[in-house]
């Protein structure tokens, strides 16, 4: 065997990954040019119509393009996906810094914290707030801030307590650079990365989240045009249209498989445990 093979999947997995991603925006930011039809208007098509050389995707049950709406839910859906994973990471990445190098009440009450969080089912917590917050794009922020904190803190934490020990670390310290210099220029650099790839992984949560809230009727509300909002809108004509679920479902699929893919390829090229 040789030394080259054990690279390939990686960077298989890697290049893969970013190729999914560059597509589907390219898709969803060009859905002007690629798919012109007004994606909240009927257009004057017939309702129910299958797929065809002039409508890719078919129609759904008020007679709007599949294609145009799979595609311009495409931006609601990923921006959902990205922007979501920022506040927990921010400030689940402050929070594991801080106590790992400080130790004591800053380390102790976030990881008790940390550990009634992680008792409950994720799903189940973020609907609990969302109750009491209300439906809309705003309570899914807050909602996915307020739970998807503790898995960044744990990551920082635990890189933070492995890099203090360490003869670098030990090194700035006798040297006389100061806390914040060596948590700032020394620490944080280093342990940043897991929780960097555990934010990419993360996104096919947010992503498959975002949409299973939508289509609960709990997330974005309309005439914003969703993936789960489709599914749940072509789930009373799935026997007789497949297409009006099956296109939105694709891409929800694709899509959180390309983070995946994108999350486990930078993990194996670096070398890095998340």
């Amino acid at each position: 065997m040789s030394l080259a093979q054990p690279m390939a999947r990686p960077r298989g997995a890697l290049l893969h990954g970013l190729l999914i991603i560059l597509c589907w925006l390219i898709l969803a930011f060009g859905s002007a040019v690629l798919a012109p039809y007004d994606p909240a208007a009927g257009n004057d098509l017939l309702a129910l119509q299958p797929p065809s050389a002039l409508h890719w995707f078919g129609s759904d049950n008020l007679g709007r393009d599949v294609l145009s709406r799979t595609m311009y839910a495409g931006r609601l859906d990923i921006a959902m996906a990205v922007l979501a994973v920022f506040p927990p990471f921010v400030i689940g990445s402050v929070i594991g810094l801080l106590g790992g190098y400080f130790g004591g009440v800053l380390d102790y009450l976030p990881m008790r914290l940390l550990d009634v969080t992680g008792s409950f089912p994720y799903f189940i917590l973020i609907l609990a707030v969302i109750s009491v917050i209300g439906p809309g794009l705003s309570g899914f922020f807050v909602a996915v801030t307020v739970v998807g904190w503790v898995g960044y803190a744990r990551s920082m934490r635990d890189q933070t307590r492995e890099l203090k020990r360490s003869e670098f670390v030990t090194a700035a310290r006798c040297l006389g650079f100061s806390r914040a210099r060596i948590l700032l220029l020394h620490i944080l650099p280093n342990a940043i990365l897991p929780a960097t790839i555990l934010a990419i992984s993360d996104m096919s949560i947010m992503l498959v989240l975002g949409v299973s809230l939508n289509y609960l009727g709990l997330g974005v509300q309309p005439p914003a045009v969703d993936w789960g909002r489709m599914i749940s809108e072509g789930q009373a004509y799935l026997a007789q249209a497949w297409w009006t679920c099956f296109f939105p479902g694709a891409a929800i699929v694709l899509l959180a498989l390309g983070f995946r893919l994108l999350a486990d390829g930078l993990m194996e090229w670096l070398r890095i445990e998340v």
